[in-house]
C-alpha cells in the first residue's frame, strides 16, 4: 500500500516545489509550534503546506505533507513573519517512510545544486505540525522520525 502527499487542486506538487522561490512564511500554534507553511513565487502564488495525518493502523497514525495553490497575501498573514529568500537552483527530494509494507510520502528535502543549504519540510511529532529547516533562517519544529529512518528519492 501506497499514501502519497494530499493534493488540493489540480497541480502537479512535484512541477509547483521546484518553481523559483522568493520567500516564505509560517504559521504557529500559541505554543510556537509550526501548522503551516506558505512558500512564495515571483508569480504571486504561493504553495501552501500543511500535514495530513493518516489512521494506518488502530493508534498508529502518520504525517503526510498536503499540497495547495494559493495567492500570496501578505496583508491577511500579518501575524506571520515573512522571511525574504531566494532559492533557483535546486532539485526536490521526497522522504518517504516505509511501516509495516505501507509506504508514506511523508516530506520534502530541497537540495541547492551547489550543496550549500538542504531545506527540510516534513511532519513534525505533533499530530498536524510541521518540522522546518532552513539553513541560516529557521529551524522549527520536532521532526516524527528521526532522519535516517526516511528513504530520499528525486521527486519527479
Amino acid at each position: 500500500m501506497h499514501i502519497p502527499f494530499v493534493v488540493d487542486g489540480e497541480f502537479s506538487p512535484a512541477r509547483e516545489i521546484k518553481k523559483e522561490i522568493v520567500g516564505f512564511s509560517i504559521e504557529q500554534m500559541q505554543n510556537g509550534v509550526p501548522v503551516s507553511l506558505e512558500i512564495a513565487r515571483r508569480d504571486g502564488s504561493a504553495l501552501r503546506i500543511t500535514n495530513k495525518m493518516h489512521d494506518i493502523f488502530e493508534r498508529t497514525e502518520i504525517g503526510c505533507l498536503s499540497f495547495k495553490v494559493v495567492k500570496l497575501s501578505l496583508e491577511n498573514n500579518q501575524s506571520n513573519k515573512f522571511y525574504r529568500v531566494e532559492l533557483k537552483n535546486f532539485i526536490a527530494l521526497k522522504l518517504s517512510y516505509f511501516y509495516n509494507g505501507i509506504s508514506i510520502d511523508c516530506g520534502i528535502l530541497l537540495k541547492e545544486y551547489d550543496n550549500k543549504n538542504n531545506i527540510i519540510i516534513c511532519p513534525g511529532v505533533y499530530p498536524y505540525s510541521l518540522f522546518i529547516e532552513w539553513p541560516g533562517v529557521v529551524n522549527m519544529g520536532d521532526m516524527e522520525y528521526e532522519f535516517s529512518e526516511y528513504k530520499l528519492s528525486e521527486y519527479k
